[in-house]
């Protein structure tokens, strides 16, 4: 799949938010899972530009404190599921 930032951005976010993993994801829409992982890569690794895009924790902590932008505190216990947690900021950013 050829396309700019911004798509690249799209599949990577609705990936994510599908709770499916890269390559089953990847294989239901025909896109090489091995591009995939470098774009999203790519993207990741630029959070001083990206300050609103998800980043991954190093290492995992007891209650990890999370301040949307509306001003809401979300705190979130260890053993946390990534992509569950993504879609709550979504939600929670979006009300």
């Amino acid at each position: 799949m050829q396309g700019n930032s911004a798509n690249w951005e799209q599949l990577i976010s609705e990936q994510a938010m599908s709770g499916e993993t890269i390559e089953a994801y990847c294989a239901s829409r025909g896109v090489n899972h091995y591009t995939f992982k470098k774009r999203k890569y790519a993207i990741v690794r630029k959070p001083q530009e990206r300050a609103d895009e998800f980043i991954e924790i190093g290492h995992r902590v007891s209650v990890l404190t999370i301040k949307l932008k509306n001003g809401r505190v979300l705190e979130v216990g260890s053993g946390f599921n990534d992509s569950e947690v993504q879609r709550l900021i979504r939600l929670l950013e979006s009300c």
